[in-house]
């Protein structure tokens, strides 16, 4: 009986994907990153999830596909990017090879891009297993569960810019100071402190269900600063 998958959802809401269980997991929080690695008489091959949100001027996936390529010194001739377009969803992939002294597997690399709106997932392949077949239809199945959110999650840092905003819009009487990563302290005219807004359980809670993380915000400062005058 096949071993049931093992799901992964990303921490700030970027993403969900959903992997067999000989695949090892590690997140890395700094770069929000994602990557799976996966043994075999093949050789390793690892899978690396790389989310970006892009402000400004918008990056076609083939451009950052081609981008991140070069960064890694891989070379992916530009015909080689093939485009597809879904429903709200453009999707770029290559396959390209480092230069080395001798063409070995090791050099293979398979190369992603799923953009949404202002979000884009680079996924790469590589090791020394990736040219395997089984390595690639390992990797297929994994990148086959991904899923985009349907509205991109704010960051931590643009939340706490949006409780700001929401604070001078809603109750101008008052200023709002960030005193800890997670905390917002409220003051009087004279600047005498009213109250501190506790807001990792509310991130969590807008992270669920970004569509509403607006309504969310505003019935949360009405229920902590109704009775504050």
């Amino acid at each position: 009986m096949p071993e049931e998958p093992v799901t992964f959802d990303h921490p700030l809401g970027l993403f969900h994907l959903a992997h067999a269980p000989e695949w090892d997991a590690e997140y890395d929080s700094a770069a929000g990153s994602l990557t799976l690695r996966r043994g075999g008489p093949e050789g390793l091959t690892a899978l690396n999830f790389l989310p970006l949100a892009i402000t400004g001027a918008t990056t076609a996936p083939g451009e950052l596909l081609l981008q991140h390529a070069k960064r890694l010194g891989v070379w992916v001739p530009l015909e080689g990017v093939h485009p597809e377009f879904r429903e709200r969803l453009e999707v770029a992939r290559a396959e390209g090879r480092r230069p080395t002294l001798d063409e070995t597997a090791a050099a293979a690399f398979r190369f992603w891009v799923y953009t949404r709106d202002a979000l884009s997932v680079i996924i790469t392949q590589l090791g020394p297993g990736t040219a395997a077949p089984t390595a690639r239809e390992a990797a297929d199945a994994v990148i086959a569960s991904l899923r985009l959110p349907e509205v991109i999650p704010p960051t931590p840092a643009e939340f706490l810019t949006d409780v700001l905003k929401a604070l001078r819009r809603d109750y101008p009487q008052w200023a709002g100071t960030i005193i800890s990563e997670w905390e917002v302290e409220v003051t009087d005219p004279d600047g005498e402190p009213i109250t501190t807004l506790p807001l990792a359980d509310l991130y969590a809670e807008a992270l669920r269900d970004p569509a509403k993380a607006d309504t969310l915000l505003r019935d949360y400062l009405t229920g902590q600063l109704k009775d504050e005058g």
